[in-house]
């Protein structure tokens, strides 16, 4: 204000110059009278009123950033700033594998009812975990828990000059987005840096398995190491796909369509480019060739847009992405289950470490001495009737079980109950880089394999890694 008329004693009315906000949100606009301190005010010694707020907020259209020390961002423990290749330069830290008492919690509030694309972003380094853990909340309600990377460069578009990955695309209807990640990933550290929210455009298109003679098929058996294609067909409702999209295709030992397919063995994706398979209508074909490297009887499921290439039409609540084959696919050779495969289910309180010694490089355990309540399963299933060696792998360490107790079913019938000293390296062929030691023989004639183990061995834990089943 430098005019002689804005000076003088009395009210002054005018307007600002334009402003723009760089980020999307909603805004509760203020306004400080000597801003720069021109001069001293007669009640500088308690000044109170040089602050305006605006009485309505503002809501500004597009993406939202909240940005690690910014609006919107909380944190709970200990938590430490460094100052790397991050969004505006810094980001902080915080010790993994722990219980979640370190959290970070990213907000933004105001939002209009719709599809958002969820990113986030990263300084990538090799002792970060490998599967911090994202929640995406709808205002108090949680969409889903997304595990992330740390130790690899994020994977998307940038924005601040440093790239930002897609976490999930959610629908909400509270106007507030939330994204906490806590410390219970593993490695040495979790990181917190930014995370964007970006509105979604929707598209009139639907991708779907719906039509009468769509799905996809695979071959009634297959050797390991041998190329094998998937027949599929699938439908394009509404209107031509905007873009070229993928499919993705999946196998696992276990049927259920809710499984998690980030588990289930990925056998690879299909891009649906050509013109004449984005129109409207229904598109039959046969997916790139795959290969198994396990053996066992595997359900096959495809997922179409993969990628998200574009939001579709129902996207708020799209159940009709998923196909899954009607018919076992079996693969002949030795079959392998670890910890964390779709057929390895627990009970109880176990623990992952990492364990230079254990198959995939990280194993399961809990507390020995119990009452055989807590327990780990493996299960392999399109087993032809036959005998089996059955082998157990495991990083050994002297405060283990030395009667670490198996008990070995053919389908639900019990038939032998055997002990591991897991306190001694497995003694056995290796697979993985890993020896496994042999438990026993066994006839199976129902097609499938249960190996339970159970928490009532000696010592201090009892360890759950991998399983390998061989005739």
């Amino acid at each position: 204000m430098s005019a002689a008329a804005d000076l003088a004693v009395g009210d002054h009315s005018g307007t600002s110059p334009s402003l723009q906000l760089p980020n999307g949100g909603t805004y509760y606009l203020l306004a400080r009278l000597t801003a720069g301190s021109s001069w001293m005010e007669s009640d500088a010694a308690k000044d109170s009123n040089d602050v305006a707020v605006a009485p309505q907020t503002v809501q500004v259209s597009g993406p939202v950033i909240v940005d690690n020390g910014t609006a919107g961002y909380s944190e709970t423990g200990a938590w430490t700033t460094e100052n790397v290749t991050a969004y505006n330069g810094s980001e902080r830290y915080a010790a993994a594998g722990g219980t979640g008492q370190n959290t970070a919690t990213w907000q933004a509030t105001g939002l209009p009812a719709g599809l958002y694309q969820v990113q986030a972003t990263w300084h990538a380094y090799g002792n970060q975990s490998s599967n911090a853990p994202y929640a995406i909340y709808d205002g108090a309600t949680l969409l889903q828990t997304v595990a992330v990377n740390q130790t690899l460069t994020p994977s998307g578009s940038s924005f601040g000059g440093v790239p930002f990955q897609t976490l999930a695309r959610v629908n909400i209807t509270t106007g507030t987005l939330k994204v906490t990640v806590g410390n219970t990933g593993n490695g040495t550290y979790v990181v917190a840096d930014a995370v964007r929210f970006a509105p979604l455009p929707v598209s009139s298109t639907d991708l779907n398995w719906s039509a009468g003679g769509d799905g996809i098929s695979g071959p009634a058996s297959v050797n390991q190491q041998t190329g094998f294609t998937i027949s599929r067909t699938y439908t394009i409702s509404g209107a031509a796909a905007p873009s070229s999209f993928t499919i993705a295709y999946y196998a696992s030992m276990s049927a259920d369509p809710k499984q998690d397919l980030s588990k289930a063995t990925f056998l690879g994706k299909e891009t649906i480019s050509a013109a004449a398979d984005l129109a409207v209508g229904n598109h039959s074909g046969t997916s790139p060739a795959f290969q198994f490297a396990n053996g066992g009887g595997y359900t096959l499921f495809a997922v179409l847009n993969a990628d998200n290439s574009f939001t579709e039409s129902d996207a708020a609540n799209d159940t009709n992405n998923l196909a899954l084959s009607t018919q076992q696919t079996l693969v002949s050779g030795p079959v392998i289950v670890d910890n964390g495969d779709p057929t390895y289910a627990e009970t109880g309180a176990w623990t992952s470490q990492l364990d230079r010694g254990a198959y995939g490089g990280s194993d399961r355990y809990t507390a020995a001495g119990g009452t055989g309540s807590t327990t780990a399963t493996w299960v392999v299933t399109g087993l032809a009737a036959g005998s089996y060696a059955i082998e157990a792998s495991w990083g050994p360490y002297y405060n283990q079980s030395t009667n670490a107790p198996y008990a070995i079913y053919d389908g639900s019938t019990l038939v032998q109950n055997v002990t591991a000293d897991q306190t001694a390296t497995p003694s056995g062929a290796s697979a993985g880089g890993v020896p496994f030691q042999v438990l026993t023989h066994v006839t199976i004639t129902s097609g499938t394999l249960k190996v339970v183990l159970s928490n009532s061995g000696n010592n201090t834990y009892v360890i759950a890694d991998a399983l390998r089943v061989e005739s």
